[in-house]
This record gives structure tokens, sequence and C-alpha cells, in this order.
């Protein structure tokens, strides 16, 4: 989605904390997107996925920019899918995190500045099924 030519601004990171993940959104991403950070329950996370193929949003309602083509960032409603926070340019590096259902925000699909989409998904992964093995134990 961006432009080859241009410098790769800042997107977003995350950290893994004891029981949270926390998305971080970085440098024009935080008005870009109305938002700074988004922290969602280790628990609460259904899947990850590397470079996922992202949904196309005409929305009217979406709150914060979307320029097709060129970036997303901001949150929407989509039909029964629940609510989507998306910070990407180009989606070949973001990663999509499904929540369960009964989450606030059902779809985060977020474009990291730090890491790989698949080394992001791994250890994300791994974060979950270590907190889904706490919770069964405890």
């Amino acid at each position: 989605m961006a432009c080859a030519s241009q410098p790769k601004q800042p997107m977003a990171h995350i950290e893994l904390r004891e029981e949270m993940l926390v998305v971080t959104l970085e440098g024009i991403h935080k008005l870009l997107a109305l938002k700074s950070k988004l922290e969602v329950p280790i628990a609460s996370i259904a899947q990850v996925t590397p470079r996922p193929v992202v949904p196309t949003f005409n929305d009217p309602d979406f709150r914060g920019t979307y320029v097709p083509g060129v970036v997303m960032a901001g949150m929407t409603v989509r039909g029964g899918d629940g609510v989507y926070f998306c910070d990407f340019e180009d989606p070949e590096r973001a990663i999509e995190i499904d929540l369960i259902p009964g989450a606030p925000v059902r779809h985060i699909i977020v474009e990291l500045s730090d890491m790989s989409p698949e080394e992001a998904a791994r250890g994300i992964e791994a974060a979950r099924l270590a907190r889904l093995a706490a919770l069964r134990t405890s």
C-alpha cells in the first residue's frame, strides 16, 4: 500500500506481559488511528494470522484515517463480525489478532515496526498457549 519511494514511518510494536498483550502505536499513527495503545488479555486471543487478507471496508462510520491503498488507521464495526481496529499501510507486513466473542474489539490488524508478521504471530501464540495452560492448572 505504501509507496516504495517514501521512507517507512514507525507503525506499532507489541509487548507481551504476564497476562496482557499491549499494542502501542508510534509516531503519526497515534493521531491517524485516534488511539495510542490497546491492551488485550492474552486469554482472550483466539487466533493470530500473519499477513492476513484484509477485508474491504466501505463504512461511513469508520473512526480514524482511511485512504484506500495508502493507510488504514482506526476502528469500525463490520456487520455481524464485530469491531475492527486497524493500523497498517501494507497488509503484507501486518498481523491479525482475532479475539474471543464478547471482547470489545474482535479483530486487531496492525503493521509492526520491529518484527516480521511471522515472528510476532509465533510469540503471541506461544504466550496464548502458556496462558491457557496456566489457567487450566489454577
